[in-house]
């Protein structure tokens, strides 16, 4: 039985990953084809078709000019960091084995990854000049799977220098908020409150160990501040009580108000 002709996209895929020792020649190689129902290699098979890649002869499936998925990766991530002079951005060069060999647990996933138009737009921004080569640069792009990402390669290949993911998250998150509430009439002690407690804790934490998320969801909690407030009400509460949202106190019609059992308790004489 040949596994040639009109067959599917996944029994295709299926045969042209299986490789091993050869039944009937005794060489290990590539066992595309079918002999009685046990894999063998094509030409035990009887198979025309080539699966050799014609740049490093290793046999395997074969993609755009006949080339195996790790010398397509060399020459897709060659392609999306050419700086438009047909070469690539010399300080992106340490990213292509990157991209070709460390990226993802799969070399097709690393395919499929350059393949996506979005990593294309981004890729050949880096290169051309057009986003700067900073975590700066890239943290005034939207906050997306695709430039977190894409900044751990640059970081993994050497091309930034290290940064703490759950930190730097945070005084992203940190900058926005303070933003959005600088018409806040507690603004001045919500951002002393945020940028000199929470963030100085978190980066003398980073400087020890790197941080987990649930460091960076308890110091969101505790920095966000009530979407409404009251002008001109005095607090003494502390800062961390100033920036949550204060529970509602109000009741429906027909409804009990709470009382405290142990002032109830106490007034009773209990």
């Amino acid at each position: 039985m040949l596994l040639e002709g009109p067959i599917c996209n996944p029994c295709f895929d299926a045969a042209v990953r299986i490789f091993g020792t050869c039944p009937g020649c005794g060489v290990e190689r590539l066992l595309p084809g079918l002999t009685a129902g046990t894999a063998v290699c094509r030409d035990c098979a009887g198979i025309a078709r080539s699966f050799t890649c014609r740049r490093c002869g290793t046999e395997a499936r074969l993609y755009y000019r006949k080339v195996c998925v790790r010398c397509r990766l060399d020459d897709l991530a060659a392609e999306r960091l050419d700086d438009g002079t047909g070469t690539i951005r010399p300080e992106l060069r340490p990213l292509v084995p990157v991209l070709a060999r460390s990226f993802k647990s799969t070399p097709e996933g690393r395919l499929d990854w350059l393949k996506r138009p979005e990593t294309r737009a981004l890729l050949h921004a880096l290169a051309t000049g057009k986003v700067g080569l900073s975590h700066a640069a890239l943290d005034e792009l939207p906050a997306t799977a695709l430039v977190d990402t894409t900044r751990d390669l640059l970081v993994a290949a050497g091309c930034l220098p290290p940064i703490d993911r759950t930190l730097h998250r945070f005084e992203r998150w940190l900058t926005t908020r303070l933003t959005q509430l600088q018409d806040h009439p507690y603004e001045r002690v919500l951002r002393q409150f945020g940028t000199w407690h929470h963030l100085a804790k978190m980066r003398t934490k980073a400087a020890q160990q790197p941080l987990t998320t649930n460091a960076q969801t308890y110091a969101s909690m505790e920095s966000s501040a009530p979407s409404t407030s009251a002008p001109g009400s005095p607090t003494k509460k502390s800062p961390s009580a100033a920036f949550r949202k204060p529970r509602s106190t109000a009741t429906t019609s027909g409804s009990r108000p709470r009382t405290d059992r142990r002032s109830a308790g106490s007034s009773t004489g209990r």
